[in-house]
């Protein structure tokens, strides 16, 4: 092992880095972005017919489309076990129950 340098020893820097790469990837291949788009789209709709964004409209929308996207990516793990062996985790810590 190296000595530290003046980021700290390789382990730390390793660490840091697997968890700032599990950040990124819980980001990327999630559903949020999907949910946070319909929202948005949910409340420009309503504001551009003149009404005010209700949240209950916003607020289904964006569980809607959560609801939507996860339970199609929960069918389609098996699936995508046997054709990407090499996909990244974040497509298989879906649900513990798979």
């Amino acid at each position: 092992m190296s000595p530290p340098g003046p980021l700290g020893s390789r382990t730390t820097v390793a660490t840091g880095g697997a968890a700032w790469l599990r950040l990124v990837d819980a980001l990327v291949f999630s559903s949020l972005w999907l949910a946070a788009t319909a929202a948005a789209l949910a409340a420009a709709a309503s504001r551009g017919m003149g009404a005010p964004a209700d949240l209950r409209a916003v607020a289904l929308a964006a569980a809607g489309t959560l609801v939507v996207y996860n339970v199609d990516r929960l069918r389609d793990v098996d699936r995508d076990r046997f054709i990407a062996p090499g996909a990244p985790p974040s497509s298989r810590r879906i649900a513990p129950c798979c």
